[in-house]
């Protein structure tokens, strides 16, 4: 597995300086969103970039919010979500992205309310579907805290339960609000449908999306359950912007990963 990053936890939005640096740097794999594309003119230079350096946008994170929650009881804003992710799709395949990242749901949800924001997902998922075949694309619904929908594995497994293999999961390691020693488990109860992962450090409390070595992770027992598994996806960095500049961010994940990860990784 292979240095992969957000963007986002780098720059607000891209400019030729911030893509000459992820070019310049060790990271190979990028996961994109919407709103680093701020100044549409970057889109060919990143393309670009790629082209150049052989490096890959993997991965492209739909916005969460209430205009792309998937799960909504309401039947035209849950369509309206829908529809707004469709018109991502081509944006993603702008960059040739073959994996989709999205969340079942924005905000807390009610208990009274889970099993019908489930089945509500669900069928969200079927009308993407589609869509997503016709441009070659992957769903990973991500693995979220708290009290959003697909908090937990058997939740997030239910969502997915009788879908193709056009559908999987993304693993985010800052997401275990409700008991960090699951996460080394999980790997291998998601299985193959294990696609693309967020990775950052967790102190046991709130995310934070620290850089890994910073907090309580079992970085070599999760490294080791992912090989175990034989996890093929994007070994995605996801951080928080610090208050350090990007370059400085770029060179913390790069230091992180060479020290933890690719000695396991890369024998």
């Amino acid at each position: 597995m292979k240095l992969g990053a957000s963007v986002s936890g780098f720059f607000d939005i891209l400019y030729q300086e911030a893509i000459d640096a992820l070019g310049a740097s060790t990271i190979q794999t990028f996961e994109l969103s919407p709103k680093v594309f701020f100044r549409k003119t970057m889109q060919n230079e990143f393309n670009a970039m790629l082209r150049d350096t052989g490096k890959k946008a993997a991965s492209y994170h739909i916005p969460y919010g209430l205009g792309f929650d998937i799960s909504r009881l309401d039947e035209s804003i849950r369509q309206e979500a829908v529809a707004n992710t469709v018109n991502l799709l081509d944006h993603a395949a702008v960059f040739n992205c073959g994996i989709i990242v999205i969340h079942a749901s924005y905000g807390p949800i009610a208990d009274d309310e889970r099993g019908k924001r489930v089945d509500q997902a669900r069928r969200s998922l079927d009308e993407l579907e589609k869509e997503l075949t016709a441009r070659g694309q992957r769903l990973a619904v991500e693995l979220l805290p708290r009290h959003c929908i697909g908090n937990k594995v058997e939740e997030l497994m239910s969502i997915l339960k009788d879908h193709s293999d056009t559908f999987g999961v993304c693993l985010d390691t800052n997401h275990f609000t409700w008991g960090i020693e699951k996460l080394i488990p999980s790997v291998a109860q998601f299985g193959k449908r294990l696609i693309t992962t967020h990775i950052a450090d967790y102190l046991g409390e709130d995310e934070m999306h620290i850089v890994p070595g910073e907090g309580k992770v079992d970085w070599p027992g999760f490294a080791r359950a992912l090989i175990a598994a034989d996890y093929q996806g994007p070994f995605n960095y996801e951080i928080n912007r610090f208050p350090i500049s990007p370059e400085k961010r770029i060179r913390s994940v790069e230091d992180s990963y060479r020290r933890i990860f690719k000695p396991i990784f890369e024998p």
